[in-house]
């Protein structure tokens, strides 16, 4: 999901290209989106409540499910390192993501780093 994928339309916001969420898990699409757009906490939960998305547990599933699209775009990063023709700073984009991945799992409890 791509931010300029979100359209306002006079019906209502629309989703273009939700491809995630057809093959995989919608939460997986929501964090990404959060991320993507830099929501903080309370525009997260008003953008999710929105969405449908009110329940304690479920905001929960989604914000630790930013963690594994932070893991998702650093991996991205480094095949790109690899992979990638264009001039890119994809070392960059790695290691940004691996540091949210690694404040997000912090502060989840979920994972200790030395």
């Amino acid at each position: 999901m791509m931010i300029e994928n979100i359209i306002r339309t006079p019906g209502g916001i629309r989703f273009l290209d939700w491809e995630y969420s057809a093959a995989s898990d919608y939460r997986f699409d929501l964090a990404m989106l959060c991320m993507k757009a830099a929501l903080n906490e309370k525009e997260e939960e008003i953008f999710l409540g929105a969405y449908g998305i009110k329940d304690y547990d479920k905001l929960q599933q989604i914000k630790r499910m930013k963690a594994v699209v932070a893991l998702r775009e650093a991996a991205w990063g480094v095949v790109q390192l690899a992979t990638a023709k264009i001039p890119y700073n994809y070392r960059k984009y790695a290691e940004d993501h691996f540091i949210i991945f690694r404040k997000l799992t912090r502060a989840q409890g979920n994972v200790e780093y030395r």
